[in-house]
């Protein structure tokens, strides 16, 4: 039996290190916390990227942030073809080249 329609997973930060099961042409979207003004962004640091595509990056501000307010950084992605892919994010300042990330955020995906 063949789905007609594509599923949505939606991660969070309380979802890392979990482990996922996904259809081909599903769409994950992790939404993190981020605010930009600090110059701390998360970035993609590991991702099959035969399995798994990013299709689109994009910060939105909290409804209530004011200038030099926080939101979510969400990250979009399709399931591309069969197979296994461990994402792993990181948050640096993307000038300090030899600094390491304030934070990483990790899961493992299995697409059917």
């Amino acid at each position: 039996m063949r789905r007609l329609e594509m599923a949505e997973l939606i991660l969070t930060q309380a979802d890392k290190g979990q482990f996922f099961e996904v259809q081909r042409d599903d769409v994950i979207l992790i939404r993190l916390p981020e605010n930009p003004t600090t110059g701390y962004l998360w970035a993609i640091d590991e991702i099959n990227g035969a399995v798994l595509e990013l299709e689109d990056s994009d910060f939105v501000p909290a409804s209530n942030a004011g200038i030099g307010g926080g939101g979510e950084r969400i990250f979009r992605l399709s399931a591309k073809s069969t197979g296994t892919s461990h994402v792993e994010l990181k948050m640096k300042r993307e000038w300090e080249a030899d600094v390491p990330p304030i934070e990483r955020y990790d899961f493992t995906t299995w697409v059917e």
